[in-house]
């Protein structure tokens, strides 16, 4: 009686006829622990931020697990997961303090900042005729023909234009409105910038660039604008902007907000696995299947769940490559399948599953025909990485949810799963 009971809920039929072995739902339970199967293990290097549940951006301590939040609508969007970054940038939220200001001034510690605390300054205009007002950061040391972003917090005043410019001469700019749901109102020099809308009439706006100097002579510069396009104006003395939270980091996208004082600071990436005879409880060589629900900034390569044998020669992985979602196995050193499920859309929530046999792989992504690819073997693996590959390639997002199953599930199914 108990072997048969044993088969119904390990995928023989009956109450667990999928085989379902892991199911991890982090933006749901706001926690490692598994529903189902093992529970991985978590570390982290250094401090970290994220959006708490009040909208409101917190700091999480070393090792601890970071579960983010949407600012505005406060819905969790699981486990955060992101490589390590440094923020160049020095005294990020006192602009008094080796920051030079140039037709405006400086009023510190004047309005709640995105953490809730009065720590964010005032960025005021003087008197000056038809002209810029601005705050820079200057003599920051950059790489040649390296990309970089820029990225700083603001809330209108009684103006309600911003603008970012990096370079020896500030030549690469993006102009920003602060009303509204905000948006970026003009570019130039090959620079690109996005602005995301958070509490309390806060924005991120961010200026993204390839640096074209190995100098350290480069500013990175705050401008106030009365608008979101009138940069050039006489300035009355008073009005103004708030600003908080200034990041210079290496890297074509802007990552969680590292806050520093005297001297650059580094994030330390977030490592998350399953190893041991955790993993070969319930992980199935021979044939299975991956449900994740996540969202990539689709940039380059990111890797939200892969398995693997410790080398490049054997793994399993689920992840991005820009916008294109992929399933991807390795057998004995040959990529046996790349399944290219369809596209994703930067930091949007999206469902894949994956599925696996001798000869017989499939991938779906939401909702979407599955893609299929009828030749390769199956690879022999001993953990699974969650957020990253063997590689590295660091998913920079949050993973909502994660699930296994120890059989390869028919293709209907694994349409209907993502669905």
């Amino acid at each position: 009686m108990k072997y048969a009971l044993g088969n119904m809920l390990n995928g023989a039929g009956g109450l667990n006829a999928d085989g379902l072995s892991l199911d991890l739902q982090f933006a749901a339970d706001k926690t490692l622990t598994a529903r189902k199967g093992p529970t991985p293990v978590f570390t982290r290097a250094s401090t970290a931020t994220f959006v708490g549940s009040d909208g409101l951006i917190q700091s999480a301590a070393i090792n601890a697990a970071r579960f983010d939040h949407d600012p505005i609508t406060l819905a969790c969007k699981g486990l955060l997961i992101e490589e390590s970054r440094t923020n160049l940038t020095l005294q990020s939220e006192d602009f008094s303090n080796g920051w030079a200001t140039t037709r405006a001034s400086i009023s510190v510690n004047q309005t709640a900042s995105p953490t809730g605390a009065t720590t964010a300054d005032k960025l005021i205009t003087d008197t000056s005729v038809s002209n810029s007002h601005r705050v820079d950061k200057v003599s920051v040391s950059l790489s040649l023909n390296t990309v970089y972003t820029f990225s700083v917090y603001a809330k209108a005043g009684e103006y309600s234009g911003l603008a970012l410019g990096v370079g020896a001469a500030v030549s690469q700019l993006v102009d920003y409105s602060l009303t509204g749901a905000g948006s970026v109102t003009r570019t130039s020099a090959g620079a690109s910038g996005t602005i995301q809308q958070l509490s309390n009439g806060w924005y991120r706006c961010t200026c993204t660039f390839t640096s074209d100097l190995a100098l350290a002579s480069h500013r990175a510069c705050v401008f106030i604008g009365q608008s979101g396009t009138v940069f050039f104006y006489t300035g009355d003395g008073t009005s103004s902007i708030s600003i908080w939270g200034a990041q210079l980091e290496a890297g074509s996208f802007p990552t969680s907000y590292i806050p520093t004082t005297t001297a650059s600071l580094a994030r330390s990436a977030d490592v998350c696995s399953i190893k041991g005879s955790d993993f070969t409880s319930f992980y199935n060589q021979a044939e299975g299947a991956f449900l994740i629900n996540a969202g990539t900034p689709a940039s380059g390569d990111r890797t939200v769940v892969a398995v693997d044998d410790n080398t490049a020669n054997e793994m399993t992985r689920l992840r991005t490559e820009a916008a294109n979602p992929f399933f991807k196995v390795t057998d004995g050193g040959s990529e046996v399948a790349a399944i290219d499920a369809g596209t994703i859309v930067s930091n949007t929530a999206f469902k894949l599953a994956g599925a696996y046999k001798l000869n017989d792989f499939a991938a779906s992504i939401n909702g979407g025909a599955p893609v299929t690819d009828s030749v390769g073997t199956i690879p022999t693996v001993d953990r699974m990485r969650i957020g990253a590959g063997q590689s590295g390639n660091t998913m920079c997002g949050c993973v909502a949810s994660i699930r296994y199953f120890k059989k390869r599930l028919l293709d209907a199914k694994l349409q209907s799963l993502t669905t």
